[in-house]
Parts: C-alpha cells; structure tokens; sequence
C-alpha cells in the first residue's frame, strides 16, 4: 500500500474517532415544552366559542371565533362558525358576507355551504337556498326547515319567527361541531383554555379524564402538573412532573413547573436544586428562571425565620412535656384516691 493511502486512512480513522468522542462529550439538546401534537391551531378558541354558542351568549363566542380565526388561517370551519354567529345575532349583512367569503375561497366544507344557503335565505334569496346540500345531521335538517320556510313561494314567514328558532340553532351547530371533532380533542382544548383563564380545578378535570384516554401524551401531562399547580395541589404536582422528567430528563419547563410546587409546599432546597438544572440547560430562558426565583423569594419571605423555629419547637417541647407532667400527677392523685376507705365503700355501694 502507498504511504499516501495509509496516510488518508489514518486520518480518516482519527476524524471517526474524534468525531464519536466529540458526540460523547457534548449534552444532549434541551426540550421545550409546545402545544399537544393532538392540538391543531385556533382549536382552544374555537371550542371555547362553541360553548358560548351553545349558551347563546353570542358576543362571548364571535370573540373567540375571532380568535380561531386569527390563529389559523387555513381553516374553513372557523371563519364559517363565525358567520353563523353573526347571523344569529341577526347581522344578516355581515354574516352573509363572511360566509361568501369562505365559499369564495376555494373547496368549500359542507358546514360552509350550509351556512351559505341559510345566509341566503335570510336575505330572502331562494335561488341561494337552493344550492343547500342533502341535510343529514340534525343542525342541517335543522336550518334547511327554516329556510324553506323563509323562501316558500306560497307562504314565507317573516324573518322575525326564523328568530326565534336561533337558540336552538345555535346548541345542534354547537352540539354538531363537538361531536365531529371528537370528545378527548374538545376535553384537551377545554382543559388547556380553563388553565389559560385560571380556572385550574376545572382545568385539572378536564385534562386528568383526558390523561385517562391518553396516558402516553407527555406534553399534557406537564398542562395537568402545571394546572395542579395552580390549584394548590403541590405534591400531586410535582408526581406527575417527576414522571415526565422520567421520560424527558432534559425538558426546561419540566424543572421549572417543577421548583415552583416545591417552593409552594415550602422546600426551598429541591426547588433551588431544580431551579439550577434548568438554569444549565437554558440560562437564556430568563422570563421562566425569572418566574421560578420569584415564587422562591416569595415564599422564603413568608416563611419563618430559623431562630423563630428553633424558639417554636422549645416552646413545643415544653408544652408538651408540661401535659406529661400534669397527666402524671393526675393519674397518682387518682390511684391515691381510689385505695381510700370512703372511696371503697362508695364503690362496693354503687356495685350493689
């Protein structure tokens, strides 16, 4: 073999080597958490809307329809629920408008084309009634009967009778749309909103029953570790944050969440411990190290001095052995008392 063969051979063997002890050395890349995989874009909004559309709180459900919206573009059926929003709030301009554009766009949904040829007969257009598709559900059969009704060549009723079919028009589209869309991706949704608005024993609920269906999905368990969290409920927490850590060893928020419910049940040390391996994976996620270190000072205030507790435990102790002392005393004084003659015959007395 040439010397220059044997040269390349040796070279490439030792940027091999190097290479594998580099790999060896380096610390495996920090995670982050995000979204559940099972969680599309705009879906929390959209449920969130859907309730509000079942309760017939209108105003309530075009903000958060609004917010679906906004957060994913290419989606159909939001701007759809929003347009029958709008026509339930009687804005039958601006309602049919929002549902032309959707139709407009390309490859329009069922749901879309529904809302259309309701849209249309509201504004009194039968020819745009009957582009209706063969209704199924009951929220279709629902509004193909009202249309109709609104665009009967014989006798069409006034839209102020359609008015007031709109509550129940708005619980079978709510009704619809939940079941459609499957009940564990409505309870995650749900869930994860309810923790959004701080309403973490709902949250909890909501995401322990999914977990239930879904024990693998680690990112929601870190929701659910984090809504108990904020429900006071430290120890589960930090259980259920110990099991995704099991599992994601290098996940920064995991050891976040993590400090925080130590801190709150009062163990500085442990939250101080995972405060520090968060720091070394992420230094530069200072917004969450910032909210950690936070809690700790918050809660290292409130809780009471070393010499306060040292003090405490003294006057505990000798509480405690005073009530030893007067247990004592009262059982000779009562032993003393009972081998008395009096005590005796007053005891033969009451035996009779």
């Amino acid at each position: 073999m040439r010397p220059s063969a044997l040269v390349i051979l040796v070279s490439l063997w030792l940027l091999v080597h190097w290479t594998c002890l580099t790999a060896k050395e380096l610390p495996p890349p920090v995670q982050h958490i995000s979204e559940p995989a099972t969680l599309e874009p705009g879906w929390a909004s959209y449920v969130q809307g859907l309730e509000s559309l079942g309760q017939f709180e209108l105003d309530k459900a075009i903000e958060s329809f609004t917010a679906a919206c906004a957060q994913a573009t290419q989606n159909k059926d939001y701007p759809a629920a929003r347009a029958l929003t709008l026509l339930l709030q009687q804005r039958f301009t601006d309602g049919r408008a929002e549902i032309d554009r959707v139709l407009a766009s390309g490859h329009p949904t069922r749901l879309a084309r529904a809302i259309g040829a309701f849209a249309a007969a509201l504004a009194g257009d039968r020819a745009g009634m009957l582009t209706y598709p063969s209704p199924r559900t009951d929220f279709e059969w629902l509004i193909f009967r009202l249309g109709e009704n609104l665009t009967s060549l014989r006798q069409p009723i006034p839209p102020e009778e359609a008015v007031k079919q709109f509550p129940k028009v708005a619980a079978e589209f709510a009704k619809l749309q939940m079941k459609e869309f499957g009940d564990d991706k409505s309870l995650l949704a749900r869930g994860l909103q309810y923790r959004v608005d701080n309403n973490y024993a709902a949250a909890v609920a909501d995401l322990a029953e999914y977990l239930g269906r879904n024990p693998d999905d680690l990112d929601v368990h870190w929701y659910y570790a984090a809504a108990l969290t904020g429900a006071g409920n430290f120890d589960r927490a930090r259980r259920e944050l110990s099991i995704v850590l099991c599992r994601q060893p290098v996940l920064f928020e995991g050891y976040c969440q993590r400090a925080i419910a130590a801190a709150r049940m009062g163990n500085l040390a442990r939250a101080k411990e995972d405060l520090a391996i968060a720091r070394q994976l992420d230094a530069k996620s200072t917004q969450w190290l910032s909210v950690v270190e936070k809690v700790i000072d918050e809660t290292k205030a409130v809780m009471p001095s070393e010499s306060s507790m040292r003090l405490f435990e003294n006057l505990l102790d000798a509480a405690r052995m005073g009530c030893a002392r007067w247990e004592m005393n009262t059982r000779v004084a009562l032993s003393r008392r009972s081998k008395t003659p009096q005590n005796r015959s007053t005891i033969s007395v009451r035996s009779r």
